[in-house]
Order: structure tokens, then sequence, then C-alpha cells
């Protein structure tokens, strides 16, 4: 019984860290990152372009849902279980540029994604920004927030989203530095 009851209380005060130092962390999270590959733009923004072999969630989704596509413009629903992403194609310039943005159905948190394909040789020059907001509104923001930051998220997410970009090409992604 001692035991179950210092299990609760180590539960209950890590609980309490996690929640206070996440309410205090910010709400804006940035990442950048380049990388050259082999592909030309064209054949690189068509892979980045189809959400239903590489959602943007990645791992985390359990499928696309509601794809609507307008030329290069989509719009598209990645179930990740217990939460929704919405996301849209606010600008599309091929093959050079797409601008995405999501908004979680539970956490109130907005996504932007900007990705540009450059030529460079006869391969391209992909860079991929990523902007997330976590605002505050739900009990879940404080844990939202301590993942983002301890865990390195908005990184790892972009760096994991072009090394799927780059494995669908056949290649093996190499950050610039």
């Amino acid at each position: 019984m001692t035991i179950v009851l210092l299990g609760l209380l180590l539960l209950g005060l890590v609980v309490l860290v996690v929640y206070v130092s996440g309410r205090s962390m910010t709400e804006h999270y940035e990442s950048f990152y380049a990388a050259s590959l082999e592909a030309p733009p064209e054949r690189v923004f068509d892979v980045v372009l189809d959400v239903e072999q590489r959602p943007i969630c990645a791992g985390q989704c359990k499928g696309v849902l509601d794809l609507e596509k307008d030329g290069d413009r989509w719009s598209w629903t990645e179930n990740l279980g217990s939460s929704r992403v919405r996301y849209e194609t606010t600008a599309a310039e091929r093959p050079t540029s797409l601008v995405r943005r999501g908004a979680d159905s539970i956490v109130p948190a907005t996504f932007e994604q900007s990705i540009t394909f450059e030529p460079e040789g006869t391969g391209t020059r992909l860079t991929s920004t990523t902007r997330t907001v976590v605002r505050d509104g739900t009990w879940h923001v404080p844990l939202f927030r301590f993942m983002l930051t301890m865990f390195d998220g908005a990184n790892r997410a972009n760096r994991d989203y072009l090394k799927r970009t780059a494995e669908a090409l056949g290649e093996t992604l190499e950050l610039d530095a």
C-alpha cells in the first residue's frame, strides 16, 4: 500500500512539473532546413505534393481524409486517432514553392510549412521552413509545449519530413549545415 501511494505521489509530482513548466514555455516554434537532392525540381515537387503517400504528420497519421485537389492547391485532413489536423495549400507555384497551413482539431495549434524548390545543376536545393504556434486554451497545451521543447519536436518533424521526401526519391538526405 505504501509503495502504491509513493508511486502515485511521484507520478503526481512529475505531472505537476510537466504542466507548470509547459505553461511557461513559448508558444512559437520554428524550424529551417535545406538539402541538395539529385532529382529535378518538378519531380521533387510531385513527391512533396503527394500527401496520400507522405502525409505531413507521418507515423502519427492513420489516414488521409477529405482530400480535395484543385490543381496544386490541395486540402486534406490527417487522422491522428485522438485528433485530426486539417491542412490546406495556400500558395503553389509549380515547381518553385508550396505553402501549407494546418490546424489541429483538439489542441489550439496551427502549423505553416513553406517549401522552396530551387534548381541546382540537374538537381534541386530543397528548403523547408515550419512554424508552429501552440496557444493557450486546453489542458493539452502545457504537455504539447513541453514535448515540442524537450524533444526538439519542431526540428525533428521537419528533418523527418525531408528525410521521407529524399527516401521517396531513392536518395539519402544530407542536410546542409
